[in-house]
């Protein structure tokens, strides 16, 4: 089977969020928590490795053996052709939102907050920036994260920005980028 391109995996794109948009507007007058559509959904599972070079799995021509990656990528699909950051929280902040950094209020790093005097460069995820799992949450989806979240500062002042508050029902990993992995 032909893997998209980045064309054909927008159209996709987009066509799946008009039906969820299509989806949670008809359930707006259902109880809460009744889920949608009794129609089964896709597992989503987004996995975002930092300083990760395009070859270094298997599906992607590794000489590294990564079957349960490469398994992955055989059902699923791949994102060939795409555009990051050149650093993981501005990258973080375009994923968890579909927006430009900037836009997110990640325009550099979380350890840059409030160096700026520019809402684009906050160094904190924007509160009024709806997040992927917070959309899919009120579209029925159950939610977790693994891993790092820098997306906002460690400090209580960030606390409404962590992955909890921002759609994940499960949280295991770390806040900070630069936390030990033990």
């Amino acid at each position: 089977m032909k893997k998209p391109n980045r064309r054909e995996f927008l159209k996709i794109a987009a066509g799946a969020t008009a039906a969820n948009l299509v989806a949670t507007a008809a359930s707006a007058s259902k109880a809460p928590g009744t889920p949608s559509s009794h129609a089964p959904r896709p597992n989503i599972i987004l996995i975002l490795a930092d300083d990760m070079g395009f070859s270094d799995i298997g599906c992607f021509g590794s000489e590294v053996h990564t079957p349960h990656l490469d398994d992955l990528a055989k059902r699923g699909m791949i994102l060939s052709q795409f555009y990051n950051n050149p650093r993981c929280c501005p990258s973080r902040a375009s994923i968890m939102t579909g927006l430009y950094s900037q836009q997110a209020g990640m325009g550099m790093m979380v350890s840059d907050h409030g160096r700026y005097l520019y809402p684009g460069y906050a160094g904190i995820l924007r509160a009024d920036t709806p997040t992927i799992p917070e959309l899919l949450k009120s579209a029925g989806y159950n939610t977790a994260m693994v891993g790092k979240w820098h997306l906002a500062p460690e400090t209580e002042e960030g606390k409404h920005c962590w992955p909890l508050q921002r759609g994940f029902d499960k949280f295991w990993g770390m806040i900070s980028g630069a936390s030990p992995s033990y």
